[in-house]
């Protein structure tokens, strides 16, 4: 019986490690341009929030390619784009208001929704 409980115990041990290590929060992949200081300070922000971010620099011809595939209206365009779950973000959204819109589930905006 005792070896049966070490072995068990022993199990369940290895184990913790990796779910420590599991990052439970989306990634945000983030597109900006390498010489807009306010994008990094943004980035900077929602990584000390906790989240895990993928900055990737490209040039703004590209920066604005992205935003047209997601068909992002010129007129609510940032200077960077956000892309976390089923979800785009642009501009300098503030960390908890990115954890409430991914704990609420879709958004329907539609009027008399």
């Amino acid at each position: 019986m005792m070896k049966r409980r070490t072995f068990l115990l022993a199990g369940a041990a290895a184990t913790l490690p990796l779910r420590a290590l599991a990052n439970t929060e989306p990634v945000i992949k983030v597109l900006k341009t390498p010489t807009c200081g306010c994008c990094t300070a943004w980035v900077d922000h929602v990584r000390q929030a906790g989240f895990a971010v993928e900055a990737q620099d490209v040039d703004q011809d590209a920066l604005y390619a992205f935003k047209d595939r997601l068909q992002i209206a010129p007129e609510l365009a940032g200077c960077h784009t956000a892309v976390v779950g089923d979800y785009f973000i642009e501009g300098h959204v503030p960390a908890a208001d990115i954890t409430r819109l991914l704990g609420s589930g879709p958004i329907d905006f539609r009027v008399g929704a």
